[in-house]
C-alpha cells in the first residue's frame, strides 16, 4: 500500500527526540533519532508528541470533527510534496485502493489512505509477471544536499501480537523498492539490504533493523508517522525530478543489492487445505454425485444410456483437470479464489467433461422410454445444468475483479453446495427411500414446489459468505 504523501521533500537536517537505539545495524521501525544509517523522520510534530498525527478520529455531538493529537503539525523540514502521478500500474486486477491520487498531498498518518501496488501470486511470479508500480513527479526537484534529501511514508504498523516473523512488536511491512530520476525516463534504484533470514508467512512481521533502503519499513497508521529518509548521494544523482515504488512480494523471489532474498508479509494462504477442499468437492463429491446420477438416471428413464462412451470421456476429462489442478495448487499456481483454485487454463478440461456429460444425460433423456418424470430426474438433470453454468461463469479469466470478484466467488461457492451437491443429494433421497421404506413419497406435487423452492430462490443469495 501507498499512503498519501507518499513521497515528500526533505529540506536537510533532522530533528532529534527521546529514543531508543535498535540492536540492529539499521533503525528501528518509529522513533530512532541516533541511527546512522537511515533514522526515521517523523510526519508530526507537536505537544502531543513526536511522530504522531493529527488524525481525525470521528465527530463530536455538533458535527464538528474530533482529532488525535490535534495539536500536532506536519512536521515542517518538509518543503514540498509530489506533485503529480505520471504511472500507475498495478500487479493484481483488484480494484480497492486504486486511486493513485491518494499518494499526492500531506501525510496524513492514516493507513486506509493509501493506494495499492497490488500483489503477485506464485503462479504470477513464476511467469515472470511485473510487480506493481507508482511513478510520481516531484513538485519541485530534489538535490543532493547533506544527509537525507527525501522521506518516504507507507503504511507499515507495529505487531500486536505474534503471529509469526519478527513476532509481537516487529512491523506489519510491505517492501518496496525506491528508484529516481532526473529525466523520467532513466531511472536509478537505490541499492537496498535485507537481512530477514527466512519468510516470515502470512501476516508476519520484520524487524525494521534488517532492512535499508527500502520503502516500508517505518510506522505511519494508527496516527503514528514516521518516514523513511533517502540520500541521493547513494545513486551518484546530485538531482532529481520522478520517483518510482516497485512492490516488492515477500516471498523471497526479489533480491536485495548482494542477492538475498526479501522477506516481508506475503498475504499467501497454506496449500494443503486447499488441496484437501479441492480434492474433496471435485475428487471425490462431484465423482461420486455423477456416479449415482449416471446409475439411477437410466434406471428411471428405462432407457439405456445413450452415448456411454461420451460420458466415460467427460468423466476422464473431469478426473483429469481435478489431478492437474490440484497439483497446479499444491505448486502455488492458483487463481485466488476459494472453491476456484484450480487455475482456468486447466478448469477448460472440467467445464469440457461437465458438457459431455450433460450431453449425453439430455441425449438419454430425449430418447427415454417413459412419459412421467419422476422428481429425481427433475434434481439431477436441472444439477448437471447449473453446476456447469456455475462453473464456467465462475472461472471466466480477465471478467470478474475487485468487490464483483468477491460476489462472483461466493455466488459460485454458495451454489456449489446448494444447486449441485444438495440436489443430487434430494434426487437419491427421494429415490432410495421410498424403495427402503416399501412406501411411495405422499406428495408428488410438494415434491415439485420443493424442487422449483430451490431452483428460484436458493441460487440469489451467497452474500453472507462475504
Amino acid at each position: 500500500m501507498v499512503p498519501s504523501g507518499f513521497t515528500v521533500l526533505f529540506s536537510g537536517g533532522w530533528l532529534l527526540a527521546a529514543g531508543f537505539v535498535a540492536a540492529g545495524p539499521y533503525s528501528a521501525a518509529l522513533d530512532d533519532p541516533a541511527n546512522p544509517h537511515d533514522a526515521p523522520v517523523p510526519g508530526f510534530i507537536g505537544r502531543h508528541g513526536i511522530g504522531k498525527a493529527r488524525l481525525q478520529s470521528g465527530v463530536d455531538e455538533n458535527g464538528n470533527p474530533v482529532f488525535q493529537n490535534p495539536d500536532n503539525y506536519v512536521n515542517p523540514l518538509f518543503f514540498a510534496w509530489a506533485g503529480s502521478v505520471v504511472d500507475y500500474s498495478r500487479a493484481d486486477g483488484d480494484l480497492s485502493f486504486s486511486d493513485p491520487s491518494r499518494a499526492l498531498g500531506e501525510v496524513t498518518g492514516d493507513n486506509f489512505d493509501v493506494v495499492s501496488l497490488g500483489d503477485l501470486t506464485a503462479g504470477r511470479i513464476a511467469a515472470g509477471n511485473a510487480a506493481g508500480s507508482i511513478t510520481l513527479e516531484l513538485a519541485r526537484p530534489v538535490r543532493n544536499l547533506s544527509g537525507a534529501d527525501f522521506v518516504v511514508f507507507e503504511n507499515g504498523l507495529v505487531a500486536r501480537s505474534n503471529t509469526g516473523g519478527a513476532g509481537s512488536g516487529g512491523i506489519l511491512a510491505e517492501l518496496a523498492y525506491v528508484e529516481v530520476s532526473s529525466n523520467g525516463l532513466d531511472f536509478v534504484r537505490f541499492p537496498a539490504t535485507s537481512l530477514t533470514p527466512s519468510a516470515v508467512g502470512g501476516y508476519g512481521s520484520i524487524s525494521a533493523t534488517n532492512v535499508l533502503n527500502l520503502a516500508g519499513k517505518h510506522v505511519n497508521s494508527y496516527a503514528t508517522s514516521w518516514g523513511t529518509p533517502f540520500d541521493l548521494a547513494q545513486v551518484g544523482l546530485q538531482e532529481v525530478t520522478h520517483i518510482r515504488l516497485v512492490d516488492i512480494p515477500g516471498d523471497g523471489s526479489f533480491k536485495d543489492r548482494a542477492g538475498s532474498s526479501i522477506y516481508d508479509a506475503w498475504l499467501t494462504f497454506g496449500r494443503v487445505r486447499t488441496v484437501h477442499l479441492n480434492a474433496v468437492i471435485y475428487g471425490w463429491s462431484t465423482n461420486g454425485s455423477l456416479g449415482i446420477i449416471i446409475w439411477l438416471l437410466p434406471r428411471l428413464l428405462r432407457t439405456r444410456l445413450h452415448g456411454a462412451l461420451w460420458t466415460m470421456l467427460g468423466g476422464t476429462l473431469i478426473n483429469v483437470g481435478v489431478a492437474a489442478g490440484i497439483g497446479a495448487v499444491a505448486i502455488g499456481w492458483t487463481d485466488g479464489m476459494e472453491y476456484l483454485e484450480i487455475p482456468w487454463q486447466i478448469g477448460i478440461f472440467i467445464a469440457v467433461g461437465f458438457v459431455m456429460v450433460i450431453v449425453t444425460v439430455l441425449f438419454t433423456l430425449v430418447n427415454r422410454k417413459v412419459e412421467h418424470l419422476y422428481v429425481s430426474v427433475w434434481y439431477f438433470v436441472a444439477a448437471l445444468l447449473w453446476i456447469a453454468l456455475l462453473y464456467v461463469v465462475g472461472k471466466l479469466p480477465g471478467v470478474h475483479y475487485g468487490v464483483q470478484q468477491a460476489t462472483t466467488n461466493w455466488w459460485f461457492g454458495h451454489n456449489a453446495l446448494g444447486l449441485w451437491f444438495t440436489p443430487v443429494a434430494v434426487g437419491a433421497i427421494y429415490y432410495f427411500l421410498p424403495k427402503i421404506i416399501g412406501r411411495p413419497i405422499k406428495s408428488y406435487n410438494l415434491s415439485l414446489l420443493g424442487f422449483w423452492t430451490l431452483a428460484f430462490f436458493y441460487g440469489q443469495v451467497g452474500g453472507h459468505h462475504l
